[in-house]
């Protein structure tokens, strides 16, 4: 079975986003004006390239719950799929020896259902480890659910499809 990983607040404690805002405060509206003229991938690959990570990032940022059952996994069928840009899922499978393949936007916002769609095109047969209403579709169509603990409405979705969909459930700690 293929296990598909979300990058922010899955993977990563943090939205990524707010991470660089956090960092460099002006960013924030220059990315709001940019977002008046550009695509959102666009705008995902510019803050993709303000990014730096480095070991001390991921220390205080990876998601330990997570990274150990990852380490324990087939690492061949590990993929890191996210809505942020194909650059930064570059940078973190760069880091991580054991993700297989990372998969990001480029050229579709990689969210939701066209998340899904990527994922199909690779199989039907997934564990889909995240932590957000706009995994639900994914977790619908999974073998197997991934959710990260953090947000109680979000629990209480996955448990209503877990009963409608009797799936199997892994959860983490945010």
């Amino acid at each position: 079975m293929y296990i598909f990983v979300d990058l922010d607040k899955t993977f990563l404690k943090i939205d990524i986003s707010r991470y660089l805002f956090k960092q460099n405060p002006m960013y924030f509206f220059k990315i709001c004006f940019y977002s008046l003229f550009y695509s959102d991938v666009y705008i995902k690959k510019m803050i993709a390239e303000k990014i730096e990570i480095n070991d001390l990032f991921f220390k205080k940022y990876v998601n330990h719950d997570v990274l150990n059952y990852l380490k324990k996994q087939d690492k061949s069928k590990i993929i890191l799929i996210t809505g942020s840009h194909q650059i930064l899922a570059n940078k973190i499978k760069q880091h991580f020896s054991f993700f297989a393949k990372a998969i990001g936007s480029e050229q579709i916002n990689c969210i939701g259902v066209n998340k899904l769609n990527e994922i199909l095109k690779i199989t039907n047969d997934f564990l889909y480890i995240g932590d957000s209403t706009q995994d639900i579709p994914i977790w619908k169509k999974a073998s197997k659910i991934g959710i990260v603990l953090h947000n109680t409405k979000i629990s209480n979705l996955v448990h209503d499809i877990i009963k409608k969909y009797k799936k199997d459930i892994i959860k983490f700690i945010a």
